[in-house]
C-alpha cells in the first residue's frame, strides 16, 4: 500500500518518517532519489523510537555489509559492526547532475516479537545507484541489522552525513506491506 509520495527541493536536514503503523505493516519499502545540499555526503538511515514526538535512535547497534561496485570494474566490500547508524552509500556529489537512487525493504521488530525473531526483525537491505564527487557512477548493495533486542522502532530517518547534512531534491515513495 502506498503510503506516501513526495518530491521538491530543499527537504531540510533529513527525510523522517515517525509513528508508523507497525501493527497493520508488517515491512516498509522506499524508493526514492536524493541529492546531498553539501558536496561528498554519504547517504544513512537511523531508526525512530517513540511513536509520533520520535527521537534518533543511535545506539551503536547497526551492523551492516555493503558493497561498491565501481565505474573501472573495481569493486569495494566491507562490513560496518558497531555503528551508530547505517552507511547505505560512500559519498555523493551536489552537482544537479548527482544523486542517489535507491531502493530499500526495512523490517521493524515489535515488543512481543518472539526469540529469535526480535534478533533479527530489525534488518534492512538495500540496492542503487549513485553518482559520487568525480562524477562517476558507483552501483550499491548492502544488507543489515540492528544487535539489540530491546529496539523497537516506530520510524526512520535518511541523511547525509558531513557538511549541514541537508536534502538538495527528492522524490520518494514509502510503501507499506501488510501483514
Amino acid at each position: 500500500v502506498k503510503l506516501l509520495d513526495n518530491s521538491g527541493t530543499n527537504l531540510g536536514s533529513s527525510l523522517i518518517l515517525d509513528n508508523l503503523d507497525i501493527t497493520t505493516y508488517k515491512y516498509f519499502d522506499l524508493i526514492g532519489t536524493f541529492q546531498p545540499i553539501d558536496d561528498g555526503g554519504e547517504f544513512q538511515l537511523r531508526y525512530r523510537t517513540g511513536g509520533a514526538s520520535g527521537a534518533d535512535y543511535s545506539g551503536a547497534d547497526y551492523n551492516s555489509g555493503i558493497d561498491f561496485i565501481y565505474p573501472n570494474n573495481n569493486q569495494s566490500q566491507g562490513t560496518l559492526n558497531s555503528w551508530s547508524r547505517w552507511k547505505l552509500t560512500q559519498g555523493i556529489g551536489n552537482h544537479a547532475s548527482e544523486a542517489v537512487s535507491i531502493n530499500m525493504r526495512i523490517g521493524m521488530a515489535e515488543s512481543g516479537d518472539p526469540e529469535p525473531m526480535q534478533w533479527f526483525r530489525n534488518f534492512a537491505t538495500w540496492g542503487g545507484s549513485y553518482r559520487d564527487h568525480a562524477n562517476a557512477v558507483r552501483h550499491i548493495s548492502g544488507a543489515g541489522h540492528v544487535y539489540n533486542t530491546s529496539v523497537v522502532p516506530t520510524g526512520f530517518t535518511f541523511f547525509f552525513n558531513g557538511g549541514n547534512g541537508h536534502v538538495a531534491a527528492h522524490d520518494y515513495s514509502v510503501y507499506g506491506i501488510k501483514r
